[in-house]
């Protein structure tokens, strides 16, 4: 089986996201029959990533860059790079996967037909989306929206998603869901596996700043967004210019 794992926004603490990555890695490995895994990591500070590769991957790629996540995806993830692969795993840098995830139970999934699928979150998680925190019911629960934690996606999976996301040149901000149901995209969680998030972010920040998605579903987004922050996000303004 063939894995590409992708770390599309990596940065400080640079050392604490290189030990969370590490076991991450280990895990994956551990709980997956003979894999081949290449990671692709995308890194937004100067500060040097140095891992040692765990036993089963076969290569640790890593991208100095600036940018918006989103652009580096159309950028190195394109089609003709995930097509050897079987399956594609985008995860964000400080996101632990809990200690009895098991990637071959996870990816052999028969309920449904899926295309994405994603883990729930840890009820301690710091950046929390009540509809992906731990519940009582278990199983597998459809989504339309998946906050970008950590996917699993199917190598056609990928594809649909670039195939849509591309076309609509949609450059993905943080603290965003992105509405996979609404592009048609199967997307589910599965709540018998957990993750937790360690960053705070603007679901329990009572300062948040608005983001919306530039050029996509814009009929969702109102055309007056009130800033409580004491400061606006820079990119707000350029990437929606349509909004006051």
């Amino acid at each position: 089986m063939r894995i590409l794992i992708v770390v599309p926004g990596f940065g400080n603490p640079v050392v604490k996201n290189t030990e969370l990555l590490t076991r991450n890695l280990e895990l994956i490995r551990r709980t997956c029959d003979n894999p081949e895994i290449d990671v692709k990591i995308y890194c937004f500070v100067d500060e040097q990533v140095d891992i040692i590769p765990p036993e089963g991957v076969s290569s640790i790629e890593v991208f100095y860059e600036r940018g918006v996540i989103g652009e580096f995806l159309y950028r190195h993830i394109t089609p003709d790079v995930v097509e050897p692969y079987d399956y594609v795993i985008i995860s964000m840098d400080d996101m632990e996967l809990m200690p009895d995830f098991d990637l071959s139970s996870f990816i052999n999934e028969k309920r449904v037909d899926w295309e994405i699928l994603s883990p729930c979150l840890t009820n301690d998680s710091e950046y929390t989306h009540e509809h992906m925190l731990k519940a009582e019911n278990r199983g597998l629960h459809f989504h339309g929206g998946l906050e970008l934690f950590f996917y699993i996606m199917t190598k056609e999976g990928y594809l649909h998603y670039f195939d849509v996301f591309i076309d609509e040149k949609v450059n993905w901000l943080w603290s965003v869901d992105v509405i996979f149901g609404q592009k048609g995209i199967k997307s589910y969680i599965n709540f018998d596996y957990e993750m937790r998030h360690h960053h705070k972010g603007a679901s329990r920040c009572k300062d948040a700043v608005v983001e919306c998605l530039y050029n996509m579903d814009k009929h969702l987004v109102p055309k007056c967004i009130i800033h409580v922050a004491e400061q606006e996000e820079p990119s707000w303004r350029e990437m929606n210019h349509v909004f006051n």
